[in-house]
């Protein structure tokens, strides 16, 4: 049988209240206290022995609630529960209560350094436990005693983007050789605000960007510290040109928001890609590239509102005869898609070519083409 909940403990007078989760077993008791701590009950031990496992990290808001719990009853402190009393006796846990008050200190020293990167300390991170303590004592060295040694300097000699790993946990900084403050959160206001340029050699052209276009879409699903507020202002900026030159990159990186809303169903990604689409429909552009930006703006309400409306619809058919005049096999195929003309849409995917095919399957319009009834 197991039950779960909240339950009041106390421990030498100090207070604590746990989430847990009880597992009655014919042999055994066990108790999870915050996902982290075991506490196992042999029911048939005359003895009545009672092993503890601190067996999952889980986060750091579990670990600070346990670690103090865990260190008063390595102390021989009196534990109790429900009008159960349980205390050790005649153990040498120092070393344990000194690797639980290293880890607590650690923990509160990382805290302000997570906040400041915008991860909630209740959020999940899965892993190895003593893998996981190790990073952080990474991440106490970097930002809390900036001690930047371990960082391969060389391959970011001018600087660049770096990935931290906690666990499963992936923060994206970036390195900053040139400030006093080496790393900072690249989804902070000071990074946004950097000068990115994308700079055409042969004809000595540059023009100013958001430094946020070049991030995949797995970037912008698997960074814990992501702001995607933070993105959407950075295109605001008036210095970034927005042209026929650099619509090719931002096109790209609002497709891969679209792509991150199928992958999550997170409909912030959408609502990013259609807030810099929207910049880029006030820009004199190539009738081709404004007929992509329209179409797009069309997948992403679409994805919103699972169909379009009726004057989407009429702007839909006009731009598929529009496409049939000039023979772009390519855009008939996804105006199908959205129209939801499967047999259509599958006769103009197959005269692609297979170039062409091979592109569209990494497209966020395929997987509506997969979706069509």
């Amino acid at each position: 049988m197991t039950r779960e909940g909240k339950e009041d403990f106390e421990v030498d007078g100090v207070p604590f209240n746990f989430h847990l989760k009880v597992e009655e077993r014919e042999n055994f008791i066990k108790v999870t206290l915050e996902n982290s701590l075991e506490v196992i009950f042999d029911i048939n031990d005359s003895e009545q022995q009672i092993k503890f496992n601190l067996f999952n990290f889980h986060s750091i808001a579990s670990q600070l609630k346990v670690l103090p719990f865990l260190e008063l009853i390595l102390a021989g402190k009196t534990v109790s529960f429900r009008g159960v009393f349980i205390e050790m006796n005649d153990l040498d846990t120092k070393e344990m209560i000194e690797n639980s008050k290293h880890n607590f200190k650690l923990l509160n020293e990382v805290k302000p350094v997570f906040e400041e990167l915008s991860i909630p300390n209740e959020t999940i991170i899965i892993g190895n436990i003593k893998d996981i303590y190790l990073k952080i004592q990474l991440i106490a060295d970097i930002f809390v005693n900036h001690d930047y040694s371990r960082i391969n300097k060389e391959s970011l000699e001018k600087g660049g983007l770096l990935n931290l790993y906690v666990g499963d946990l992936r923060i994206l900084v970036y390195y900053n050789p040139n400030e006093k403050k080496l790393l900072i959160n690249a989804f902070s206001e000071t990074y946004s605000k950097f000068e990115t340029v994308l700079h055409f050699w042969e004809s000595d052209e540059r023009f100013a960007i958001s430094p946020f276009i070049f991030l995949t879409s797995n970037e912008l699903e698997t960074c814990a510290n992501i702001n995607l507020r933070i993105i959407q202002d950075s295109f605001m900026d008036p210095v970034r040109v927005l042209n026929n030159v650099t619509f090719l990159w931002i096109n790209k990186f609002c497709l891969s928001c679209i792509t991150s809303y199928d992958n999550t169903q997170n409909t912030q990604f959408l609502e990013l890609a259609e807030y810099v689409y929207m910049q880029l429909k006030v820009t004199e552009l190539d009738a081709d590239y404004e007929m992509q930006i329209e179409f797009n703006v069309l997948q992403v309400y679409y994805r919103l509102n699972g169909s379009l409306n009726k004057e989407q619809i009429e702007v839909l058919i006009k731009m598929k005869y529009s496409a049939e005049f000039r023979e772009n096999i390519a855009a008939m195929f996804s105006c199908n898609v959205l129209l939801n003309s499967k047999t259509e849409a599958e006769h103009f995917f197959n005269r692609l070519t297979i170039e062409e095919r091979t592109d569209y399957l990494v497209l966020p319009i395929y997987q509506l083409y997969l979706n069509i009834n």
